[in-house]
């Protein structure tokens, strides 16, 4: 890498305008690249990050309306069960004290062990209090007899009155009054209400539970916590109980509040949510998420009525939205500012380097030049003496040819034999160097099938046909070497032996390479076989000795399987081949 020093000393001699052109080059494609990154990086923030923001909306609210489901359901458990007392039957019909101590004990209990409801009540048929307990403040009493008021005029005795066995009025969810005033603290309740009904299945009286719905909104504004969005909680006419500023709460109540109901404010988004169980979306004034309570959730569903419902409301404002992408975009445009500095800089660099280096491209390439013509002839000179050598080993298998015109004993003569075929695998190997390109390596698979086809061809043996499987696998010239003798050995041991007294029969020959570079190659036969004494290991026959010579040239191991003809399997790790130049280059 040039230095500074160095940059500095030539780039006196580089024209100007040239040194400008070779920096807007190289500056303005990559300040506008980066640009593009950071664009299409921003907008996949913007889009990732509010779908993260909408399911992180929509689980929050819908786990609000899990916990005020299963709120609503554990009270009407309640409520069933404290209906459903054989006590109350007695007590209706008899008004008896020992009976309305009975269950004003069994109210107490109820009340100090659950901590959830302000009043439990059991009115007659005529809208009297006949027990009623109070919680209190946490500290639940039986109120006296003469302290019992008739509640017949008020809206949750006429309408739990006239509801069937095991069905269960709900009331509007708003503040308890006393005598006739909004109670102070303010204290939110919900009443539920059922009919008891007597032996004879004629009703007797109803049972009033007043759940302090107080704690309930507590736990739905901490579940809040985990969102982004205000959390909101509306009856069915979208009025506030949980508003978005604490004087929104119960406005409708309070009447001297201007802002009574969320169509006051957002009017677009009151209609989405008032037509619609469930959903999410966005308006101009920022994203809403809501979900309605009283939808059926379990078996008690079925048995509630009235025709009340809240809505549990997640709201994000747009400049909370604007707020988490315009600082991601301040943050991305000084990273873009920083980075076109530092492209400048670069780019500037590049180009004083571009210039030195385009007449240092030029000896290179002269250089180039020179070493590919000394390549090429060097490669010519490979492929001769690959061809001399072929052709010198050709001459030897020809002498012992003529030679053996001249001998008449079988073993010499088969001696001879041998002696050239080995002399034409080893030729064999020089011959395909030279015809390919490929100077370093041979490839076994067209190697192999000239190899067997000269064996089959001296031996003429019509009637045994070869099989060749073999993968074009790229080899040393020495691992190939030692392979071509290998087959030549042992498919030469096959046709001279094998078929004895057999009229056909097949020589198959397999190389394959697994995913280890490890390599499988097999000469088997269908042939009478091996004798069962014969050892291969402690044999001293010529053919068998190189066999071994040659596997142990290789590394590698040899078995053998007399099963059903003969099988030789010799396995050896794939030398790394040598990566040659190519001569046409």
């Amino acid at each position: 890498m040039l230095t500074f020093l160095e940059i500095k000393i030539y780039r006196l001699d580089i024209p100007v305008d040239e040194m400008k052109k070779y920096f807007l080059m190289i500056f303005l494609p990559s300040v506008v690249l980066v640009g593009i990154v950071l664009l299409i990086f921003y907008v996949s923030f913007t889009r990732i990050e509010g779908k993260i923001l909408e399911k992180n909306e929509i689980r929050v609210v819908q786990f609000q309306s899990e916990i005020m489901h299963k709120a609503l359901n554990a009270i009407v458990s309640d409520l069933l069960f404290l209906s459903g007392q054989t006590i109350l039957q007695k007590l209706a019909k008899e008004k008896k004290a020992t009976s309305r101590k009975i269950v004003a004990n069994e109210y107490l209990s109820f009340s100090k062990n659950k901590r959830t409801y302000d009043q439990i009540r059991f009115l007659d048929m005529n809208g009297t209090e006949i027990v009623r307990v109070n919680f209190n403040h946490g500290q639940p009493r039986i109120v006296l007899a003469e302290a019992l008021q008739n509640k017949a005029k008020r809206h949750y005795f006429e309408n739990t009155l006239q509801r069937k066995r095991g069905d269960v009025f709900i009331s509007p969810f708003d503040l308890n009054l006393e005598n006739g005033e909004i109670e102070n603290p303010a204290k939110p309740v919900i009443r539920f209400g059922t009919p008891v009904f007597d032996g004879a299945n004629q009703k007797s009286g109803i049972v009033i539970l007043n759940y302090l719905g107080a704690e309930m909104l507590q736990q739905l504004e901490r579940l809040s916590e985990g969102s982004l969005g205000q959390f909101v909680l509306l009856n069915s006419k979208g009025q506030w109980l949980k508003g978005l500023n604490p004087e929104d709460d119960w406005g409708f109540i309070y009447k001297k509040k201007t802002m009574q109901a969320l169509d006051d404010s957002f009017p677009d988004a009151w209609r989405q949510i008032n037509q619609a169980g469930s959903g999410q979306f966005y308006t101009a004034k920022g994203l809403f998420t809501f979900e309605t309570i009283l939808k059926p959730l379990s078996d008690f569903d079925s048995k509630l009525s009235g025709s009340h419902s809240w809505k549990v409301v997640s709201y994000v404002p747009p400049e909370l939205l604007n707020t988490r992408f315009h600082q991601f975009l301040s943050g991305l445009l000084i990273i873009y500012g920083l980075l076109s500095i530092g492209l400048a800089l670069l780019s500037w660099y590049l180009a004083t380097v571009l210039m030195h280096r385009k007449t240092e491209a030029l000896k290179r390439q002269q250089t180039e030049k020179d070493l590919k013509l000394s390549l090429q002839e060097k490669v010519v000179l490979l492929q001769e003496i690959h061809h001399r050598v072929k052709n010198n080993l050709q001459v030897i298998s020809s002498l012992l040819k003529i030679q053996a015109r001249y001998i008449e004993d079988k073993e010499t003569l088969a001696i001879f034999q041998e002696s050239k075929d080995r002399i034409h695998a080893m030729s064999a190997i020089h011959e395909t160097l030279y015809q390919s390109d490929d100077l370093a390596n041979i490839h076994t698979k067209d190697y192999i099938k000239k190899l067997v086809d000269n064996l089959f061809l001296s031996y003429g043996l019509d009637e045994i046909v070869s099989i060749i499987e073999v993968q074009d696998i790229p080899l040393r010239v020495d691992d190939a070497i030692s392979c071509g003798l290998i087959i030549n050995e042992l498919v030469s041991n096959s046709l001279k032996y094998a078929f004895s007294g057999v009229q056909k029969g097949k020589i198959t020959i397999m190389m394959s390479m697994n995913a280890d570079s490890k390599i499988l190659l097999t000469v088997s036969d269908n042939g009478v076989g091996l004798p069962e004494n014969l050892d291969i290991t402690t044999n001293k026959t010529m053919g068998l000795r190189l066999v071994h010579l040659m596997v142990d040239e290789l590394q590698g191991d040899i078995q053998v399987d007399k099963h059903k003809g003969t099988q030789f399997q010799i396995q050896f790790v794939l030398t790394q081949p040598v990566v040659a130049s190519n001569s046409q280059e």
